[in-house]
């Protein structure tokens, strides 16, 4: 069975920006370190209100956000998603607008996604 592994490990992102010196009156440019919380993100981003979840769409993203923390707890850095799982993952993501340079690495682990094989669980 083909499943994809999301990789939702914590990150830093540099951020790099233009100030104007309160001394001098001069622009300067500096950096930023965000720490950002993978697990955190995934939830934010799956409960948006601008996805416009149905109540049934409400629930199945959470029953996949608690997917995330479980693994999480249980000292994992990545999780296997069924197919189905992961389309919806997708989906809701290409929902959302307004992404920007702290977004980019856990859109791109949504996205790319490697696909594994999935031992199939005993019914």
């Amino acid at each position: 069975m083909q499943a994809r592994k999301v990789e939702f490990t914590d990150y830093v992102v540099s951020l790099e920006s233009t100030r104007v010196n309160q001394v001098t009156g001069k622009f300067e440019d500096f950096t930023v370190d965000r720490p950002m919380n993978g697990c955190l993100w995934l939830k934010q981003h799956l409960y948006a209100n601008s996805v416009g979840h149905s109540a049934s769409e409400l629930m199945a993203a959470s029953e996949l956000v608690k997917k995330f923390y479980s693994a999480k707890e249980s000292g994992e850095t990545s999780l296997l998603l069924e197919t189905a799982e992961w389309d919806m993952l997708k989906r809701i993501i290409n929902k959302l607008k307004g992404f920007g340079e702290v977004d980019l690495v856990m859109v791109g682990r949504i996205l790319n996604a490697p696909e594994v094989e999935m031992e199939e669980k005993p019914k």
